[in-house]
């Protein structure tokens, strides 16, 4: 996230990231002119939702303070306590006054959609011929559940049970995406392939969108180390060379041609940190990862917010402190949604670490009473290893 910003600096598309640049000399110097630089990427700030849209069960988070190059340290501390109940008790949050503009977002959904209407002989012209190079091309194959098998961890069944996730195939997840990395990845990742017909608003659309997001989590982050007791910059070296993934996707209109049990993405945990997305309309649900839990929850579908949500390995960092949730996207029912089964886009943002990164628990999050639940492992290995078992395939 952090070593990015000079590999773009003179690339047209990347704007975002010179004012995240900005963002880190104004962090120095509250009081530098330089203030306009990152001000002019940072949406008006809002106000607070309703009390009523408050009663969520997903809490809402109004995190300008972490964007806002002139807060203090005692503000970024009050949005960092709130992040971090969230990742305690349901490992999701909503968040308000991110900085993202509409704009940046909405000519994404645009171009993608363009890409996804496209016929089905040209979308598979930019499909990756070797599924171990995460996270990149067009994909419609699949089965988000079979990475939480790797782990032997709970699968919720359609009846509502938890049990223990085996080796049965399932049906693929009723969706299509295309994904891509960092421009430049030192760390193993090959170098970025875009469609062969695509128009490049598509690919600058794209690249804007990833800039964007690399703002956010270099400040959401900063949010997490708060919250756990850290350095705000603890997370900067797991960082500096990540292996982020920008997934767009798209859930087409399902009609009546659902398989028994055939949902749009099957239950499952990310792999990665957090995961920040922009969802497309309602659908998506969570369910904490454990035996008690009762039902699924729905996220608040809130046009100006974006839901952020914990990962495997942030689970591992944090010796099962905070959830890594469970999640699935249904189809809703089209008696009581105003969208029905009708096509649904949504944009998710995979913050990962670098890939030579050792991840093991955390120094706040072990004790005497509470010792390290796990060993290290190295964050793009474990990656690696959750991708293919969902594409099917293993190490």
């Amino acid at each position: 996230l952090f070593n990015s910003i000079g590999r773009v600096i003179g690339d047209m598309h990347f704007i975002l990231p010179l004012a995240f640049l900005a963002h880190f000399v104004l962090a120095a110097n509250a009081h530098s002119s330089a203030a306009t630089s990152v001000a002019s990427h940072i949406n008006a700030a809002k106000p607070p939702p309703s009390p009523d849209a408050q009663q969520q069960s997903i809490p809402i988070i109004d995190i300008a303070p972490l964007i806002s190059p002139t807060s203090n340290l005692s503000e970024r501390q009050s949005v960092a306590d709130q992040i971090g109940r969230a990742c305690t008790n349901i490992g999701f949050f909503a968040i308000i006054n991110h900085g993202i503009r509409t704009s940046t977002i909405d000519a994404l959904l645009k171009s993608s959609r363009r890409f996804f209407d496209m016929s089905e002989e040209d979308k598979l012209l930019a499909k990756s011929a070797d599924d171990a190079e995460y996270p990149y091309g067009y994909e419609r194959s699949e089965v988000l559940s079979k990475g939480k098998q790797l782990d032997g961890g709970e699968i919720a069944s359609e009846e509502g049970e938890c049990r223990v996730a085996t080796n049965e195939s399932s049906t693929p997840d009723l969706k299509e995406t295309f994904s891509l990395g960092p421009k430049l990845s030192p760390t193993g990742q090959p170098a970025r392939r875009w469609p062969p017909k695509v128009p490049d608003v598509f690919i600058s659309t794209h690249e804007e969108y990833f800039a964007a997001m690399e703002f956010l989590a270099n400040n959401l982050l900063r949010g997490f180390a708060l919250a756990l007791g850290l350095d705000e910059q603890y997370f900067r070296p797991y960082f500096e060379q990540h292996q982020c993934a920008l997934r767009t996707l798209n859930y087409p209109d399902t009609g009546s041609n659902l398989q028994s049990g055939q949902i749009r993405a099957g239950a499952h945990t990310d792999y990665g940190a957090l995961t920040i997305l922009k969802t497309g309309g309602p659908g998506l649900q969570v369910r904490k990862d454990v035996a008690d839990q009762e039902g699924w929850l729905d996220t608040p579908d809130l046009e100006d917010a974006l839901i952020v949500n914990v990962g495997d390995m942030m689970r591992r960092w944090t010796n099962d402190r905070w959830a890594s949730t469970l999640h699935r996207v249904v189809v809703p029912d089209i008696n009581n949604s105003s969208n029905g089964a009708q096509r649904r886009q949504s944009v998710a943002f995979f913050v990962n670490a670098r890939g030579d990164a050792s991840v093991e628990p955390l120094p706040t999050c072990v004790s005497e009473n509470y010792p390290a639940k796990y060993e290290p492992v190295t964050a793009g290995d474990y990656l690696l290893r959750k991708h293919l078992a969902s594409m099917g395939s293993a190490l």
